[in-house]
C-alpha cells in the first residue's frame, strides 16, 4: 500500500528522531566477543598457573615455558593417535598463544592496537633484531627456517601465526633433521619470549600478572569463581571491538527487515559495503575490516589537486537487479555514545562521497538521479552528536533518513517512491482486491507502478514464495501472511492517521514514525474500524498485530 509522502521541518525531524531513537543495541556482557574473551583469559590462567611464578623468576620466561609445555602436550596427543595433523596442531598452538596474549593484555591494561606498532621498535632497538624468523617449506616439502625484514606492524595475530607455524614444522622436522627441528623450536621460543617480555618488561606489569595468578589459584583452592575480578577488565578490553561490531548490528537488522519485505540479498540489496565505479564494486573483507575510505580528486582554486576522503555505501537499492539501475544509496551510522572525531569525519566524507557518486551517474547513459538516504540511530545523536545529525539531515542532497524503528515506514516509502514493486506491496494489493490480475493491475497502477514493473513485481513475489496461484487469482502464501498482515496494519495507520499537537494530546493512541513527532490513530476507533485482516481463509486479529508491533518497537501505544 502506498505510504503518503510528507514534508517536515528540520525541527520536526529532530524531534521525531529523539522519540523513536534506539539508544543502544547490545550490552557488552551479552556479546559473543565478551564471552570469548573471558574464556580465553580463564584458559590462559589455567595454563600459566600450572607452575608457580616465584618472585625471583623472570615472569616472561616462566610464561613462555608454560606455553611451550602446553604446546608439547597438544603435540603429544597426535603422537598417541599415531597421526600428526600439522594444520590441526598449528591451529591449536595459535589458540593457546591468543589466549595467553589476551591474558597479558588484560592484566597490564595494554592493547594490541598500540602494541602492534611498538613491538617492531622493541625488536629493533632493544633486542637489536634486524630480521624476524619465519618457517618455510623447501622444494619437496622439507621444513626449514628463514628470516625476513621486520614489518612496521606486528600484531598478536601475526606473531601467533609465526609461532604456531614454526612450532608445528619443528614437530614434523624431527623426522627429517633434528638440527632443523631444534632450530625451528628455538626460534619459536625466542619469538614468543620476546613478545611476552615486551609486554612485561616493567616490574609493575610483571607483578600484576603474578598477582592475578595468585588470586586465581586462591579462588580455585577455596572453591570460588575467579572470573568475577576479571569481568570489568574484560569489559574494558573488548569495548572498542564490540562498539565497532555494534556499528554493523543495525545493518544486519535492516537486512533482516528487507528480506522480510521480500527483497533478495545480492540482487535487490547488497550484503557487503559498496563503492561506486563502473561495476558497483564490492569491497574485499580486508578493506572493510580496516574501515575503508576511498578518495576523490578535484581542482583547487589555484589549479592544485585537492583530495577528499569518501566512504563506501552500506546499502544500494536495487543492487544488481537486471531490470533496474541502482537508485537508493544508504550510509549507516549508529552511535550509542560520543564517537569524538569519527562522526565529524564521516559528515565530511558523506559530502565528498555524494559528489563523486553524482558525477559518476551524470556520465552513466540512461541512469536516473541517485537518491541519498541516511540510516542513523543511537543515543549519541540525541546528545553530543546532535549537531552532526542536523548537518546530515540539512544537506541539500539528503533525500530522507530513517532509524531502526522507522525503516518499515520511511525506507519503504523511499522504495515505493522510485516505483520499485516489492513482494510485500503485491501482498497488500491482494488483501485489498480479490487477487485477480485485473484488479491487482488497476490498484498498482493507481499507486504509480508501471505495467512492466507490475509484471516483474508479481513474478518476483511468486519466485520468493510470498504469493501463490489460486485458480485464476493470486493469494498470499500461508508462510508469508503474518508478515504481510503486520505491515498492512502499519500502512493503514499511516493512511488513516493524523498529527497530534503534543504528547499530552495523544493518550489512547497508536503512534507510528515517519510523519513527525506525534502521528497516529485513536486505538479504540481503529480497532473497531479494522477488527481483522483477511486473505481468503486466513485471518488475523488486528489487536494481536498491534501488540506484536508494539513489542518490536515499530509502533507506540499511549
Amino acid at each position: 500500500m502506498k505510504i503518503n509522502p510528507t514534508t517536515l521541518s528540520l525541527e520536526s525531524k529532530i524531534t521525531e528522531f529523539d522519540i523513536w531513537v534506539t539508544p543502544s543495541i547490545v550490552e557488552i556482557k551479552s556479546t559473543r566477543k565478551f564471552r570469548e574473551e573471558m574464556k580465553k583469559v580463564i584458559s590462559a590462567l589455567e595454563i600459566v598457573s600450572m607452575k608457580s611464578l616465584a618472585p625471583s623468576n623472570n615472569v616472561a620466561e616462566a610464561v613462555t615455558f608454560r606455553m611451550f609445555e602446553c604446546f608439547d602436550e597438544l603435540a603429544s596427543l597426535g603422537d598417541e593417535e599415531k597421526i600428526i595433523d600439522l594444520q590441526k596442531l598449528q591451529n591449536a598452538v595459535a589458540e593457546v598463544f591468543y589466549a595467553c596474549a589476551s591474558l597479558v593484555f588484560l592484566v597490564t591494561g595494554k592493547s594490541d592496537n598500540n602494541h602492534k606498532c611498538q613491538l617492531p621498535i622493541y625488536l629493533r632497538n632493544k633486542l637489536n633484531w634486524q630480521t624476524i624468523p619465519k618457517a618455510k617449506l623447501l622444494r619437496g616439502g622439507a621444513p626449514s627456517i628463514g628470516n625476513e625484514k621486520i614489518p612496521r606492524i606486528l600484531d598478536s595475530k601475526n606473531i601467533a601465526g609465526r609461532v604456531s607455524n614454526l612450532y608445528s614444522l619443528s614437530y614434523s622436522a624431527r623426522f627429517v633433521s633434528i638440527d632443523v627441528a631444534d632450530s625451528l623450536r628455538k626460534s619459536a621460543i625466542s619469538l614468543t619470549h620476546s613478545f611476552i617480555n615486551s609486554l612485561l618488561n616493567d616490574e609493575e606489569s610483571a607483578s600484576q600478572l603474578k598477582e592475578f595468578i595468585r588470586y586465581f589459584l586462591q579462588c580455585r583452592s577455596e572453591g570460588r569463581d575467579p572470573s568475577s575480578i576479571l569481568v570489568p577488565l574484560a569489559l574494558f578490553q573488548v569495548r572498542g571491538s564490540v562498539s565497532a561490531s555494534g556499528g554493523h548490528e543495525p545493518e544486519e537488522i535492516l537486512r533482516e527487515k528487507m528480506s522480510e519485505w521480500g527483497l533478495r540479498p545480492r540482487i535487490d540489496f547488497n550484503t557487503t559495503d559498496v563503492i561506486v565505479d563502473d561495476k558497483l564494486r564490492v569491497l574485499p573483507a580486508a578493506a572493510l575490516e580496516s574501515g575503508h575510505a576511498d578518495s576523490v580528486e578535484s581542482a583547487g582554486p589555484n589549479g592544485e589537486t585537492l583530495r577528499a576522503k569518501t566512504r563506501a555505501y552500506d546499502f544500494v537499492i536495487p543492487f544488481r537487479n537486471s531490470c533496474w539501475h541502482p537508485r537508493i544509496f544508504i550510509q549507516s551510522q549508529f552511535y550509542a555514545g560520543d564517537s569524538g572525531s569519527v562522526s565529524h569525519k564521516n559528515v565530511d566524507q558523506t559530502s565528498a562521497t555524494r559528489r563523486s557518486t553524482s558525477n559518476f551517474f551524470e556520465n552513466w547513459q540512461g541512469a536516473p538521479t541517485p537518491l541519498f538516504v541516511e540510516y542513523l540511530d543511537g543515543a549519541g545523536y540525541c546528545a553530543s552528536l546532535n549537531g552532526d545529525l542536523k548537518k546530515l539531515l540539512s544537506l541539500n542532497d539528503t533525500h530522507d533518513f530513517f532509524q531502526i524503528r522507522s525503516a518499515a515506514i520511511r525506507l519503504r516509502r523511499v522504495i515505493q517512491g522510485i516505483g520499485f514493486l516489492t513482494p510485500l506491496e503485491v501482498c497488500h494489493a491482494i488483501i485489498q482486491t480479490d487477487g485477480g490480475y485485473a484488479g491487482l493491475g488497476e490498484l498498482l497502477r493507481a499507486d504509480g507502478y508501471r505495467d512492466k514493473e507490475i509484471c516483474r513485481g508479481i513474478e518476483h513475489a511468486i519466485e520468493v514464495g510470498a504469493v501463490e496461484a489460486r485458480n485464476e487469482n493470486l493469494g498470499i502464501a500461508s508462510t508469508f501472511f503474518a508478515i504481510a498482515a503486520k505491515y498492512y496494519l502499519l500502512d493503514q495507520i499511516a493512511k488513516k492517521g493524523k498529527a497530534f499537537e503534543s504528547a499530552s494530546k495523544c493518550t489512547g493512541s497508536i503512534l507510528i514514525p515517519g510523519f513527525g513527532p506525534y502521528f497516529g490513530v485513536d486505538i479504540g476507533e481503529f480497532l473497531q474500524e479494522l477488527p481483522q485482516i483477511s486473505d481468503g481463509p486466513t485471518t488475523v486479529e488486528t489487536a494481536v498485530l498491534v501488540s506484536d508491533l508494539a513489542k518490536s518497537g515499530e509502533v507506540m501505544i499511549r
